[in-house]
Parts: structure tokens; C-alpha cells; sequence
């Protein structure tokens, strides 16, 4: 998705024709659409205000793409579903050490702390 978003910034219009297809594998690969979705919503509406100001057409271009993107999102196995199944388990609570930051102060994983004080 960023490969594509960048070609179509260097003025290949034409590519985000591929991105409702690589929405529609993402989703059914791997959960991490949801940042992808985030991505490509965010990089729309700041291009669809830059265009509102500085003039052009390529918000316009992206918001045609991105509707379509957001729809293959629905092509699951579960659909509409799945979107609810995000929504309820992102925000939740995990106890996922790796996630957690490395204390400063404290013996906790004391030999990474040595290997890597340079």
C-alpha cells in the first residue's frame, strides 16, 4: 500500500487501481488491514484538505479509490462482523510483555540493558 501511495504521489495515477485488491488479500491475510485502512483514510483527508486549499485534483482521486478500498475490507469471511470484532478487541487490555516498554530504573532485563548501554 505505501509503494502504491508513493507511485501515485510521483504521478501514477493509474495504480491505485490496485488498492481495493490489496485490501480485499489483506483482509482475509492478516489483521494489520487496520492500520493499512488508517493509513490510506488519513493520507486521503490530508490530501483532500491540501486540495481544498492549494487547488488540484489528487484528494479527489483518492477518496474514489479509498471508497472502494474500504468495501473490499468487507469481503471476509465474516463480514461487517469482523469490523465489530476490531473495534471491541483493539482497545482491549493485553498483559503482552513484549509490547511493554523497558523499565530505566529497575533490575528487570538487566543483561539487554548491558549489552546495549553504548
Amino acid at each position: 500500500l505505501m509503494c502504491v501511495l508513493h507511485k501515485f504521489f510521483d504521478g501514477n495515477r493509474r495504480i491505485l487501481i490496485w488498492t481495493p485488491l490489496i485490501m480485499l488479500l489483506w483482509v482475509n491475510c492478516h489483521g494489520g488491514v487496520v492500520a493499512g485502512i488508517g493509513i490510506y483514510g488519513v493520507v486521503t483527508v490530508c490530501e483532500l484538505i491540501r486540495c481544498h486549499f492549494k487547488g488540484g485534483d489528487e484528494g479527489k482521486t483518492l477518496l474514489k479509490y479509498f471508497i472502494p478500498s474500504c468495501l473490499a475490507v468487507l469481503a471476509n469471511p465474516y463480514g461487517y462482523k469482523l469490523g465489530t470484532f476490531f473495534l471491541e478487541t483493539i482497545p482491549a487490555e493485553r498483559a503482552i510483555t513484549e509490547w511493554e516498554g523497558i523499565p530505566l530504573i529497575s533490575r528487570r532485563f538487566i543483561y539487554f540493558k548491558i549489552i546495549f548501554q553504548n
